[in-house]
């Protein structure tokens, strides 16, 4: 779509080489056009020529207002001249609420009700609305809007890594279930620190967010405290065997290493060991879950840890440690992916023969254990839903009021048995 809003007199004395220029998005400010970089165009009742992105315009006036195209290439881009005033200085006077009203023929509430509720507005006026907020460039003053409503659009997240996968499905999950709404997601990352993840917290909350998402249930007192004052819903996230502040989207990790380890049991293993890095509580709940498997065969406790963060040479350290001290172990549960990928990594430089002699099991469900050979077993979550449904909590209960003891999503689990362990069968849970 090519927008163009021009000076018909203007219009006449520019060539075709400046706009095809302007069409693949390499047109410069220039003395003569003074064009700048927008995200508007000018109102509707101005020079208007639509066209596809295929079109060839003949000119590129001086005094052309604005310009919005896309290419063959998909390249997008929006521009505007820069007017001066008769003083000479430029006009940087932002449009209003109530131009975006006259411009669209609707009242200034309704403009706001488009952005703070737009399924109560019909179809038509909203889309005149934002075609009239297009035009204008008009951008929604949010710290106005908070002050009027006492509640922004954003959802915060604090997870306390971005460069873990296992937060990534998460990310995309809340993404997803904010797209089509009026809500914006801003993300945090504490790096694992609950005194950074206080301070966030504050940040957060000093915007008045519709709601946050933090994960677990490992905050300092003081964030918690913060959690349960704030005037906004709040979910817990990847835990439900916690102290829920209010709402919470998980499942309980203590259970599933139990029938992780109980499966192995199963499956004829008989002296299961646990490898573990970066020991965070829900590490330890499903270190916990090992121990009460071993416990209900009889079987003593075979474990190797690591506070260093997880990867799979950490795995491969591990494993070696456990044989050393333990060599009748013949199978492993691990807390995440990483460390079983190195364990089984460890089991073919050693000619450990796995299954049949060795079994593996993960925790997590990364999809890089599907691909090996053979495919490692895994404890799977579907973290895609966890952070689906923990937006969608925050947009459907953020005017309800907050349940006395919290309420709990459990989204359940599915231990994947696959070529690390001797049947190729499904446990899940739900």
């Amino acid at each position: 779509m090519v927008i163009v809003a021009l000076d018909e007199e203007g219009a006449k004395r520019h060539r075709q080489t400046r706009s095809e220029r302007a069409l693949s998005g390499t047109a410069r400010p220039h003395d003569e056009d003074r064009i700048m970089l927008l995200q508007s165009l000018v109102s509707r009742d101005r020079f208007d020529v639509r066209a596809k992105a295929d079109f060839k315009l003949d000119f590129v006036p001086a005094c052309m207002i604005a310009l919005s195209f896309t290419t063959r290439d998909g390249y997008c881009c929006r521009m505007r001249r820069q007017d001066n005033d008769k003083s000479g200085k430029k006009n940087s006077k932002a449009p209003t609420l109530k131009d975006v009203a006259r411009e669209s023929g609707v009242s200034a509430i309704t403009v706001s009700r488009c952005f703070r509720h737009p399924d109560l507005v019909s179809d038509d006026v909203r889309e005149r609305v934002m075609t009239a907020v297009t035009r204008l460039g008009y951008v929604p003053n949010l710290a106005a809007s908070a002050l009027a409503s006492r509640r922004t659009d954003v959802i915060g997240l604090l997870l306390p890594s971005l460069s873990n996968n296992v937060y990534l499905d998460v990310v995309n999950g809340a993404f997803d279930r904010v797209s089509g709404t009026p809500h914006t997601l801003q993300i945090g990352n504490h790096r694992y620190s609950p005194f950074e993840e206080e301070k966030l917290i504050r940040v957060f909350l000093q915007q008045n967010p519709t709601g946050l998402i933090v994960a677990g249930g490992e905050q300092t007192m003081a964030s918690a405290d913060l959690l349960r004052e704030a005037a906004c819903r709040v979910v817990q996230i990847m835990d439900i065997d916690i102290d829920v502040i209010d709402l919470a989207v998980g499942l309980n990790h203590e259970r599933a290493a139990t029938e992780a380890v109980s499966g192995l049991h199963r499956q004829g293993y008989r002296h299961v060991g646990f490898l573990g890095a970066r020991m965070d509580r829900r590490s330890q709940k499903r270190m916990e879950g090992y121990r009460r498997a071993v416990a209900d065969v009889g079987e003593a406790d075979r474990v190797s840890t690591s506070l260093q963060p997880s990867s799979a040479r950490i795995g491969a350290d591990l494993l070696t440690d456990l044989l050393a001290r333990h060599p009748e172990t013949d199978a492993v549960f691990t807390n995440n992916d990483d460390i079983a990928l190195g364990a089984a990594l460890e089991c073919q430089r050693r000619g450990i023969r796995v299954p049949d002699t060795f079994g593996i099991c993960g925790f997590n469900g990364m999809d890089l254990l599907q691909e090996m050979n053979p495919p490692i077993s895994t404890v799977s979550i579907d973290r895609y839903r966890m952070g689906w449904l923990a937006v969608d909590r925050l947009i459907e209960l953020k005017d309800a009021g907050r349940v006395a003891g919290g309420g709990c999503e459990d989204i359940g689990f599915e231990v994947a048995w696959r070529g690390t362990t001797r049947e190729e069968i499904a446990v899940k849970e739900s």
